[in-house]
Order: C-alpha cells, then sequence, then structure tokens
C-alpha cells in the first residue's frame, strides 16, 4: 500500500516536496544536494515539486507521481515502473534509460521526443485516440494502454506480453499471431476481433465482451476468461500455410461462467478447464477433448458434440436437452442426477458402457445404434426414446418409462424391465431372451418377431391378440406357467 503524505511544505535542495508523517529516511535522502539512486518506491507523492532535480537511477517503481512536476529533472536510468505518470510534467526532463514499464502515461506532459521510440507510440496511444492504426509488429510489451481505443488497428504479431489492456477498445481490430501473454485484457472490447493463432497463455480476459472475436488456434492455455462473454466467438482450428492445423488450446483455462452459446469450439482442447456455470447452448464442440471435466449443471442444450471426448466427466445436473452426441467417447461419464435432462438428444452410435442413467430424462432421445450394456436406466424416463438396434444387453430399466419408443431390433437380452412401461413401444425383431419383464406393461406394444426364449414374463400385461411368430423357449409366461422349450406361438395359442 502507499504512504501517504501530510502534506507539509519543506524545501531542500530547491526542491518543494510533500513531507510524510513517517519520511525521515526520505528526508534524509533529499536533504543532500541530489537524490540520485533514491529508493523512494510504491510512495504517495502526488503534486510533488521536484523540478530540476537530480534523480538518476532513483526507484520510483509503483509510485503515484500524479500532478508533479519533475520539469528539467534529471531521470536518466531512473525506475519508473508501474508508476502513476497522469498528468506528471515531465517536459525538459532527461528520461534516457528510465524504466516506464506499465507506467500510466495518460495525459503525461513530456516533450515527445526524449522519449524512446516504444514509449512515444505508447504516449500516442493513450493521448491520441485513433482508429485503424498500423501497429504490426510492433513492441508493446510492458505497455499501460488501459482505456485505450483501438478499434480497427492492425496488430499483426504484435508483442503485447505483460501489458495492461484493461477496458481496451480492440473491436475488429487485427490480432493474428499477437503474444498477449501475461497481457491484462479484463473488461476489454474484443467483439468481431481476428485473434487466429495469437498466444494468450495466463492472459485474463476476464469479464471481456468477445462476441463473435476469431480465436482459432489461439493458445490459452491457463488464461482467466471467468464471465467472459464469448457469444458466436470462434475457437476452432486454423490451418496455417504449410503447416497442420492447429487446434485452440483451453487446457487450464478458467472458464467459469464463462457465456460461450453459440461459440464454435470444434477440435478445441479444454483438458482441466474450469467449466463450472459456464454457457454453452447450441455450441459447437465436434471432436473437442472434454475429458474428466466438471460440467455439472452446465448448459449444453443443442450442443453439438459429434465425436467429443467427454470420458470420465461428471455432467450430473447438466442440461444436454437436444444436445447431439454421436459416436461420443461418455466412457465413465457420472451421469447419476436425476434433474439431468437429455431429452430430444441426439446420442446414436455412443458407447456407455455401464453407465449409470436412473432417473435421467431421455424423452425423445435418439439412442439408435448405441452400446448400452449393462447401464442403468432405473426409473428414467424413454418415452418415445430411438433405441433402434441399440444393444441393451443387461441393462437395467426397472419401472423404466417406454412408453411408444422404437425398440426395433434391439438387443434386450437379459435386460430387467421389472415393472417398465412399454405400451405402444415397438418391440419388432427385438432379442429379449432371458429378459426379465415381470409385471411390465406391454399393451398394444409391438411384438412381432420377437425372440422371448426364457424370459421371464410373471404378470406382464400384453395384447395376447398382437402376437405373432413369436418365440418363448422356456420362458415363464403371466400366468406363471412355463412354456415348452422352442416352442414357436402364434396369435397367443396354447396360453
Amino acid at each position: 500500500m502507499n504512504a501517504r503524505f501530510i502534506f507539509l511544505p519543506l524545501v531542500i535542495s530547491g526542491i518543494l516536496i510533500a513531507r510524510p508523517a513517517r519520511a525521515n529516511r526520505l528526508e534524509r535522502l533529499l536533504e543532500e544536494r541530489d537524490c540520485n539512486r533514491c529508493s523512494i518506491r510504491d510512495t504517495d507523492l502526488r503534486d510533488g515539486y521536484f523540478r530540476d532535480s537530480e534523480l538518476r537511477q532513483s526507484n520510483f517503481r509503483g509510485s503515484d507521481l500524479r500532478d508533479a512536476d519533475f520539469r528539467g529533472s534529471n531521470l536518466n536510468r531512473a525506475n519508473l515502473r508501474n508508476a502513476d505518470l497522469r498528468r506528471t510534467d515531465l517536459r525538459g526532463a532527461d528520461l534516457r534509460n528510465a524504466d516506464l514499464r506499465l507506467s500510466n502515461l495518460q495525459g503525461t506532459l513530456v516533450d515527445r521526443e526524449r522519449l524512446p521510440p516504444k514509449w512515444q507510440t505508447v504516449w500516442d496511444i493513450v493521448n491520441d485516440p485513433q482508429v485503424a492504426r498500423d501497429l504490426s509488429g510492433f513492441d508493446l510489451s510492458d505497455a499501460h494502454l488501459e482505456r485505450s481505443i483501438l478499434d480497427g488497428a492492425d496488430l499483426t504479431e504484435a508483442n503485447l506480453r505483460r501489458s495492461n489492456l484493461r477496458n481496451i477498445r480492440l473491436r475488429e481490430a487485427q490480432l493474428s499471431e499477437v503474444d498477449l501473454r501475461d497481457a491484462n485484457l479484463s473488461m476489454s472490447y474484443l467483439s468481431e476481433a481476428n485473434l487466429v493463432g495469437a498466444d494468450l497463455r495466463d492472459a485474463n480476459l476476464s469479464w471481456s465482451n468477445t462476441i463473435d472475436a476469431v480465436l482459432s488456434g489461439g493458445d490459452l492455455r491457463d488464461a482467466d476468461l471467468h464471465r467472459a462473454d464469448l457469444r458466436g466467438a470462434v475457437l476452432n482450428c486454423w490451418e496455417a500455410e504449410d503447416e497442420s492445423p492447429q487446434c485452440t488450446d483451453l487446457r487450464g483455462a478458467n472458464l467459469f461462467a464463462a457465456d460461450l452459446r453459440s461459440a464454435d469450439l470444434q477440435g478445441a482442447d479444454l483438458r482441466n478447464a474450469d467449466l463450472r456455470q459456464a454457457m454453452l447452448a447450441s455450441a459447437t464442440l465436434r471432436e473437442a477433448d472434454l475429458s474428466n471435466l466438471d460440467l455439472r449443471g452446465v448448459n449444453l442444450r443443442g450442443a453439438d458434440l459429434t465425436d467429443a471426448d467427454l470420458s470420465l466427466s461428471d455432467l450430473r445436473n447438466a442440461d444436454l436437452t437436444r444436445a447431439d452426441l454421436r459416436n461420443a467417447n461418455l466412457v465413465g461419464v457420472n451421469w447419476s442426477d436425476s434433474s439431468l435432462t437429455l431429452r430430444d438428444a441426439n446420442l446414436s452410435g455412443v458407447n456407455l458402457l455401464g453407465a449409470n442413467l436412473s432417473g435421467v430424462d431421455l424423452r425423445g432421445s435418439h439412442l439408435r445404434g448405441s452400446q448400452l450394456q449393462r447401464v442403468r436406466f432405473e426409473g428414467t424416463n424413454l418415452e418415445a426414446a430411438d433405441l433402434r438396434s441399440a444393444n441393451l444387453r443387461g441393462a437395467q430399466l426397472l419401472q423404466a418409462n417406454l412408453r411408444e419408443a422404437n425398440l426395433r431390433n434391439a438387443n434386450l437380452r437379459e435386460a430387467d424391465l421389472s415393472g417398465g412401461i412399454l405400451t405402444g413401444a415397438n418391440l419388432k425383431g427385438a432379442d429379449l431372451r432371458q429378459a426379465v419383464l415381470v409385471n411390465a406393461d406391454l399393451s398394444d406394444a409391438n411384438l412381432e418377431g420377437i425372440d422371448l426364449a426364457e424370459a421371464n414374463l410373471e404378470g406382464a400385461i400384453l395384447d395376447l391378440d398382437e402376437i405373432e411368430e413369436t418365440r418363448f423357449c422356456g420362458a415363464i409366461l403371466p400366468n406363471g406357467g412355463l412354456a415348452l422349450p422352442c416352442d414357436i406361438r402364434s396369435r397367443g395359442e396354447n396360453w
């Protein structure tokens, strides 16, 4: 914290300063004719009078020098890093080799030509707002550009590493392959900016407006994007000339509560990213790596997760309504939450071997051809779900709602459908050998050509008039009787 001065005028060697209540050491330093190599860092020197002073190699790092008068002073090799120089008068001062990194030059009075070329550019940016500046390839590292206006600027391949860019305006700016490592872009305006191939490792983009920005192939490892607005942003793969495709790297990025609705993240690497409370509705996540993530409660409504890797991720309470999960890797996913919704989701061809989907809302979902062996569907709502040719061998479907579900040619061998509701379901050609259908309701179901060999149908409700060419080899019938081995029944004959 800066030391605050009590303003008692003191004249020492022609220097009028504000005396601090406990600045004995500072007084001793300033009582000498010059104050070369003085260490006066992190000090409040607002309105101080330092005109024509010898301050070579002095350390003012982090000090508040607003409205101070340094006219004609020798500040050669002085450390002014992170100093607040707003409205400071530096006219006629010797600033050769002065360290101006992260110093605030807004409103600073200075002979521009006395500044090194890099800091001349920085001074121009903060004091002469212009759009569409050409700054391509410029070295602006460690620059303090907070609240600057650079809309439409060309910063291609510029170096902005560690720069303070808080609240900066960079709408529609060209920032391809720019170096923004460790830069502070919090609350910045980057809508529709081109950041293709940009290096944003460890950058702070929290609360930034990045709507419709293009960050394809960018390196955002460990970047802070919490609560950033990335709606419609493009974070997919980028194919540089004569190079293999480079996909956006978001490993370890902080995307807590970030808004990624309708963003394109195809092929992005999101391993170890923080996506808690993130909004990913209608986002494109095809072929993205989302493995082993905490996705509890995340909004993925309508998201395209085709071929995505979600293995070992926690999806409890997530909203996957109408999401497309075709061919996604869902091995080891934690689904065990009755508030999880996969209504109308496309899960065709997915591998959910051994998953727990008990109590999940899967109404109208598409699971055609999916691998669902030994999946727990206890109390799950699968009404009108498409399960054609799905492999449900050994699945637990106790009390499941399969009303009007399409199970044509599905493998339900050894599945437990006790107490299940299958009214109006299409089971044509399904394999139900050794399945348990105790007290299941199959009224109005299409049972044409199904195989019920050794199945347990005790207490089940079936519309016998609709059964044709059905096999009941060794099955326990609804009345508790046992069917003859390899006995093919037609229209309920011999029941």
